[in-house]
């Protein structure tokens, strides 16, 4: 299997790509590359795409569940009970 090799440009799209929660499926297409070369490169901690992906994908995961937050303070029924979800997925997932 080939390796990946994205170019800087191709990293920066990449990040926004990962932001913005695209599949690596689509970001294969977006990036102009073999789905399966980048599928593969995503199978790998220690890759270059697989950190900036989900570096991406988390900061802006953060930035929306801090936006919940404030809205479930401010009183935000909906926002308190998504709120409530993500707490005990997170005491779930650190079990």
């Amino acid at each position: 299997m080939m390796a990946l090799e994205l170019s800087e440009e191709q990293l920066e799209l990449l990040k926004e790509l990962g932001a913005t929660y695209f599949t690596f499926k689509e970001c294969a297409i977006v990036l102009g590359v073999e789905t399966s070369v980048f599928v593969n490169a995503m199978k790998s901690p220690g890759s270059v795409a697989y950190k900036t992906y989900y570096s991406a994908f988390y900061t802006s995961t953060l930035k929306v569940r801090k936006s919940i937050m404030d809205l479930a303070v401010r009183g935000s029924g909906p926002a308190q009970q998504q709120m409530i979800k993500i707490i005990d997925a997170a005491a779930a997932g650190n079990k």
